[in-house]
C-alpha cells in the first residue's frame, strides 16, 4: 500500500521565504503537525508588526503548535542585533520546529502580487495548488472602501480569508470575495498587559486632555485632528498631544509636516477666532517626533483623556485600541476597527461618502476611503471634552471578546474548520 501522505507534507516554504528555517538543520522537530504562520512580525514600532506578533502568540497559546516565519525576503535578519529584543520575545515561535504544517496562515498588509505570489505557491500542477490553498488563511487588513478583481480573484483561490473587523469583511463581499470564505479575527490583548491597570485610575487635575498616535500621512488625517482641536478650542480650554513621525515621504495636496498643518490652520478664519497663534499652538500642542519605548507610550495613555482617530480608512487602528485597553473615552470616525472596539461614551463622526484614495499608497485607480465634515469632528471634540469635565471619562465596552483566551480559540476554530477535525495540540 501506498503511505497516505497530508497534501502539505511537501510544501513547508513560503515563496517569500528565502533563508529556510530557524532552528539548526538536522535537529529532530519539536512536533510532527503543526502551524505555519507567515508574518511581518519583525518591526519593534509597527502596529501592524505587533498585531501578528499578538496574533500568533494567541492561537500558540490555545495549545496548537505554532512555528512563525517572516512573510519577507529579509525577514530572518530579524534574528540579527537591530531587533534582538522583538527576537527574544518570539523567540519560543521562531525556534519551533515542526515536521508538517497542517495548515497555514499568512498575515500581511496585501496587495495584488503578493496575494497572488502566495496562492501560486510557485508550483505549476493546478491540483497541488488547490489542494494548499485549502488549507491557507490569508489574515489581511484593508484601510479602504474597494478593492479591485486583481485583489478579490486571488482571495477566494484561499480556504479562508481572514480580517481584523467587520467593516473590511463587508468591503470585501461588496468587491466579489466569498462571504463563507470570511472571518472576522480581532486583534487580541493579553491578561498582563500593563495598559489594563490605567483603567478607573483618578484623573489628575486640569483641561481635558486630548492625544493620537501615528505616522504623518493623509489616509490618518492628523491634518483635520489638528484644524478640528483648534476650531472646538480656545487656548487654555484644552491640550493635545500629537505624538507622530519625524519624517514623511513627499505629499502632493497633504501638508508635508504637523508644523506646516499648524501654519496653515492659523489662518483660517474659525481658529484664528478661536484666538490661537503659532506661539499658543506650541504652547498647548505638543508635537512628538521621536520614538517612544513601550513605557513611554503606556504614560501617554496614562495622561491622556480622549483618543482622537480622524482616520478615513483602518483595518484596526492599534493606538486607538490601546487607548480603549487603557480606560479612556475615544473620538472615532466609522473607519473601520474603531467601530468594532467603540464604548458607549464615545463620540463618532459619521461618514458623508467617500474620497479617491491618495496616489501615494499606490492602490489601484478605484481606491476610496470615507469623508466626513470637519464641523462633526468639532462637535464631537467638544462633547468628549464636556464627559471629561463632568467626570465621565471611562473604558465604556465589554473585553471579553478581544481577550487573548478569546482571539485565539476562534483562530484555532476557525483552521479546525479547514480540516474538519482538530488540530494537533503540543507533544
Amino acid at each position: 500500500m501506498t503511505e497516505e501522505r497530508h497534501p502539505l507534507q511537501d510544501f513547508q516554504g513560503s515563496p517569500f521565504d528565502l533563508d529556510g528555517p530557524p532552528f539548526k538543520p538536522g535537529r529532530a522537530a519539536d512536533h510532527q503537525v503543526g502551524v505555519g504562520y507567515y508574518a511581518p512580525w519583525e518591526e519593534p514600532f509597527d502596529g501592524f508588526a505587533e498585531h501578528s506578533r499578538r496574533c500568533a502568540r494567541a492561537l500558540s497559546e490555545t495549545g496548537v503548535p505554532v512555528q512563525l516565519r517572516s512573510i519577507d525576503p529579509g525577514g530572518q535578519l530579524a534574528l540579527g542585533e537591530k531587533y534582538s529584543e522583538v527576537a527574544r520575545r518570539m523567540e519560543p515561535l521562531l525556534v519551533n520546529s515542526v515536521t508538517q504544517y497542517a495548515v497555514q496562515v499568512y498575515q500581511l498588509v496585501a496587495h495584488a502580487a503578493g496575494i497572488q505570489s502566495i496562492v501560486t505557491h510557485g508550483q505549476r500542477d493546478p491540483e497541488a495548488v488547490r489542494t494548499i490553498n485549502r488549507l491557507t488563511a490569508l489574515y489581511t487588513v484593508w484601510e479602504r472602501q474597494r478593492v479591485s478583481e486583481k485583489i478579490a480573484t486571488p482571495l477566494n483561490m484561499a480556504g479562508q480569508v481572514w480580517v481584523a473587523c467587520r467593516d473590511n469583511a463587508e468591503m470585501l463581499i461588496r468587491c466579489g470575495v466569498a462571504e463563507d470564505k470570511l472571518r472576522v479575527v480581532p486583534l487580541p490583548f493579553f491578561p498582563d498587559d500593563p495598559l489594563l491597570q490605567l483603567d478607573g485610575r483618578k484623573r489628575s487635575r486640569g483641561v481635558p486632555r486630548f492625544y493620537h498616535i501615528g505616522k504623518w500621512e493623509p489616509r490618518k488625517e492628523q491634518h483635520r485632528i489638528l484644524g478640528a482641536f483648534l476650531r472646538a478650542f480656545k487656548p487654555g480650554e484644552a491640550r493635545f498631544w500629537l505624538k507622530t513621525s519625524a519624517y514623511a515621504p513627499p505629499m502632493k495636496g497633504y501638508p508635508q509636516s504637523p508644523d506646516d498643518s499648524v501654519h496653515e490652520w492659523v489662518t483660517d478664519p474659525a481658529v484664528r477666532e478661536n484666538g490661537w497663534s503659532i506661539e499658543r499652538v506650541n504652547k498647548h500642542v505638543r508635537i512628538i517626533r521621536e520614538a517612544l519605548s513601550a513605557e513611554r507610550l503606556r504614560e501617554l495613555h496614562r495622561i491622556g483623556d480622549v483618543y482622537v482617530t480622524l482616520s478615513r480608512g483602518e483595518g484596526w487602528d492599534m493606538p486607538a485600541f490601546d487607548a480603549k485597553l487603557a480606560g479612556n473615552l475615544m473620538v472615532y470616525t466609522e473607519s473601520g476597527g474603531p467601530q468594532d472596539f467603540a464604548g458607549d461614551g464615545d463620540e463618532a463622526v459619521v461618514p458623508i461618502g467617500t474620497v479617491p484614495a491618495h496616489p501615494m499608497y499606490g492602490w489601484e485607480k478605484e481606491a476610496t476611503y470615507l469623508d466626513y465634515y470637519i464641523d462633526d469632528a468639532v462637535d464631537a471634540l467638544q462633547a468628549a471634552a464636556l464627559s471629561v469635565r463632568r467626570g465621565q471619562r471611562r473604558r465604556g465596552m465589554e473585553l471579553g471578546r478581544f481577550s487573548a483566551a478569546a482571539v485565539g480559540k476562534l483562530m484555532r476554530d476557525n483552521l479546525e474548520g479547514m480540516l474538519d477535525g482538530p488540530l494537533a495540540s503540543n507533544d
